[in-house]
């Protein structure tokens, strides 16, 4: 287990927007980036990467949304709730999809306040089109959402999901059970909370967060106080699903750590804005200096997120 503060802090620096970028990929290696900027009056999603004008929304999938949400029942059981939309890493990878399909589950989160107040499944749905997203945004604000966070799962393409996160203003982590992490506050100063172990660390105590790939494949996240002491945030439960174009084991590491490696990037850089210094310390298998996939992916990650800003100008 190393550091690599140099190598890292590019990567924290990619997270900075990384709720504008999704990746899909497809049954080939190839890979399709699609950015997207999400706020609550301002959602951009474009097309850069696709090679033809691409469908917004399906006919399909718009009935599926309709067939969803279109009813008082529904209407009903998400006024003034918060939800959740969620998408896995790399869908598509085992199944015949389009370039543009993607799989979102929705949740409801009863109390963004309550660590112990489990999720509620409501969809797990399969949409195809370069807005569905958006669509889908759409339908819960005419639900009558409360508020509407997006993030990612850790499911790898359809398997089951153990751990979300949603970014927004201060990035959360949750599982099943409810709230794992977030940064909160005692008696007006910024915290770490790990609500579930009933943890709660000063910023001015956290020393580092870090990310390690374990033999088994499961990945470790967690951080490390000024005494030393190391508290851990979550554990994978298993190496994900087997993904037939992966050809050796530096690969494999980067599929493996990669939902640990975007919500860390989120925390360290919002501990950050909050001054706290702490560094994103890696395995030295995810370091970008020892695996050029994780090289690779920072790269893309970094030549989209200037485009971004480009674009924000």
């Amino acid at each position: 287990f190393g550091s690599s503060l140099v190598s890292t802090m590019a990567v924290v620096a990619a997270f900075r927007r990384a709720s504008a970028i999704r990746t899909t990929i497809v049954q080939t290696p190839r890979i399709y980036y699609l950015k997207r900027t999400f706020s609550a009056t301002h959602r951009n999603f474009e097309d850069d990467a696709v090679d033809e004008e691409p469908v917004q929304v399906s006919t399909s999938s718009l009935s599926q949304l309709n067939e969803l949400f279109d009813n008082d029942a529904m209407r009903i059981k998400l006024l003034d709730q918060h939800m959740f939309i969620g998408t896995p890493q790399h869908f598509g990878l085992s199944d015949s999809v389009t370039e543009l399909s993607n799989r979102f589950l929705v949740q409801r989160l009863p109390d963004l306040y309550d660590p112990e107040a489990s999720p509620e499944p409501i969809a797990d749905l399969v949409l195809d089109g370069l807005a569905t997203r958006e669509a889908l945004h759409a339908c819960m604000q005419q639900c009558g959402c409360a508020s509407v966070l997006h993030g990612e799962v850790d499911a790898m393409d359809q398997d089951d999901w153990e751990h979300g996160f949603f970014a927004g203003g201060t990035p959360t982590l949750f599982n099943h059970r409810g709230i794992v992490m977030r940064i909160g506050q005692r008696s007006g100063a910024p915290t770490l909370e790990l609500a579930q172990q009933h943890t709660c660390l000063p910023l001015d105590q956290v020393a580092d967060v870090r990310v390690r790939l374990l033999e088994s494949g499961r990945v470790v996240m967690s951080v490390g106080n000024v005494s030393g002491e190391e508290h851990r945030i979550c554990t994978s439960p298993s190496a994900p699903t087997v993904l037939d174009h992966v050809t050796n084991e530096l690969q494999l590491a980067m599929y493996q750590a990669e939902f640990s490696l975007k919500f860390a990037g989120h925390l360290v850089t919002r501990l950050h804005a909050y001054g706290c210094s702490a560094p994103l310390r890696l395995s030295r298998k995810l370091m970008e200096a020892n695996n050029p996939y994780v090289a690779e992916r920072t790269r893309e990650w970094r030549e989209a997120l200037a485009a971004d800003r480009i674009d924000a100008e």
